[in-house]
């Protein structure tokens, strides 16, 4: 194929997610991409992530209903129909901790090889983990999204992913959030021409529902924050803030909401 008909080719991208209720966003990168005259589409996720994911090609990878035999009777089917490619997936599979996990893993290998993207973009970056050999074998270019705690704290605390990242990172390229999360990136071996800032978006409705807040007479002025609950997230800047306006006798409610219990120390 020549240059100029590779640049008329469809670009097949294929969002690794997994979940069945896929964050904003991944919604917001499939349905912008999904616009995209020469972008073929799919996300791997579970079946109910369809409803949030609509004229999108989502392959369902539920385990949760299926039995370890009724897996192996789908890696059959593909064993009987297209043998050359089911011995890929299985010389592709990463080892898992025991069968069941290896069956699951061989069997979103198949996914992708169904697929066959040119681009894997990963929404998490220790999801990288059970594609490790896929990734190995140079098939697809790799694209990993940074956010957070992903690279801010899970190599911190664990060093298996420390190390994967390490033995993955310098043949992939990254979307990061922030330059932050961009710098700290390149202690594992990443050039800074692999990784692309792309601030986390705000629909345009956030601003026009805006109004200027009033707060009655004789009622506390009310501060809420959405987040997970963790240091790294700086709520002492909240509470510094709000103990400088109760110094200066304002009444001032503040509240965090989250998932669960608190899990550690923030402040």
């Amino acid at each position: 194929m020549t240059d100029e008909a590779r640049l008329h080719e469809k670009v097949r991208v294929l969002i690794v997610d997994g979940s069945a209720s896929p964050p904003s966003f991944v919604r917001n990168l499939a349905l912008g991409l999904a616009k995209h005259p020469m972008v073929e589409l799919a996300v791997l996720a579970k079946n109910r992530a369809v409803k949030y994911l609509p004229g999108i090609k989502v392959l369902k990878s539920d385990f949760e209903k299926f039995s370890s035999v009724r897996i192996i009777s789908r890696l059959a089917v593909e064993c009987l129909t297209r043998p050359g490619r089911m011995v890929k997936a299985i010389r592709l599979t990463t080892p898992a901790r025991n069968f069941k996990e290896w069956l699951k893993r061989c069997y979103r290998s198949t996914l992708v090889l169904c697929f066959d993207p040119q681009v894997l973009h990963f929404q998490w970056a220790t999801h990288v983990d059970a594609y490790f050999r896929l990734l190995q074998a140079g098939r697809f270019r790799c694209v990993v999204s940074l956010r957070g705690s992903q690279i801010n704290v899970r190599p911190i605390v664990d060093t298996r992913v420390d190390e994967l990242y390490r033995k993955v990172f310098p043949k992939c390229y990254f979307h990061a959030v922030s330059e932050t999360i961009k710098n700290k990136v390149v202690k594992y071996g990443v050039t800074l021409d692999r990784v692309k800032v792309i601030y986390s978006s705000v629909p345009q409705s956030f601003f026009e529902a805006y109004e200027e807040p009033k707060v009655a007479r004789g009622k506390p002025l009310k501060i809420l924050s959405i987040g997970r609950f963790h240091w790294i997230k700086g709520y002492w800047y909240a509470v510094e803030g709000i103990n400088l306006l109760r110094s200066r006798g304002m009444d001032v409610q503040y509240t965090i909401v989250l998932r669960g219990g608190p899990g550690q120390w923030i402040l």
